[in-house]
C-alpha cells in the first residue's frame, strides 16, 4: 500500500507498477447544512481531504477528480488542467445537473464519464 497526500493545491508525481500516477490535493465538493446553534449555514467537508488523479495509461490520460464539486473551479484553474491532455475524465455534478467541471477545462476531444452516484 502506498499513501500519498501532497500539501493543499500541489500534487506528487509517481510511478506505481510502471503506470505514471500524478496525485492532486483539491478541495472536497461543499456539504452545506444549517448549524442549529448558531442559526448559520455550514460546510460539513470543510475539513476532509480530496485527492483527484491523472493516470497515464500508455498513451491515453484519465483524470479523476475525487470528491471535488463544480463549485470548486479555481482548483481546476490552479493546476491549469486543460494543458494535461486529458482524453477520459471522470465527471462530477452536484446540485448543478447541467454543469460539469471539465467543460472549459477540456479540449472537444476529452471523454466525460458520468457521475457514479
Amino acid at each position: 500500500m502506498i499513501e500519498i497526500t501532497p500539501d493543499s493545491l500541489t500534487y506528487k508525481d509517481t510511478l506505481i507498477n510502471d503506470l505514471g500516477v500524478r496525485v492532486y490535493r483539491l478541495v472536497h465538493g461543499p456539504y452545506l447544512v444549517k448549524d442549529p446553534t448558531a442559526g448559520k449555514t455550514i460546510n460539513r467537508h470543510r475539513d476532509i481531504q480530496n485527492l483527484g488523479f491523472l493516470f497515464n495509461v500508455g498513451a491515453v490520460k484519465i483524470f479523476h477528480c475525487g470528491d471535488s464539486s463544480p463549485r470548486c473551479m479555481e482548483d481546476y484553474e490552479h493546476f491549469r488542467l486543460d494543458r494535461e491532455g486529458i482524453d477520459v475524465a471522470k465527471q462530477v455534478e452536484d446540485e448543478f445537473p447541467s454543469v460539469t467541471i471539465f467543460e472549459s477545462l477540456m479540449d472537444s476531444k476529452t471523454f466525460t464519464l458520468a457521475p457514479d452516484h
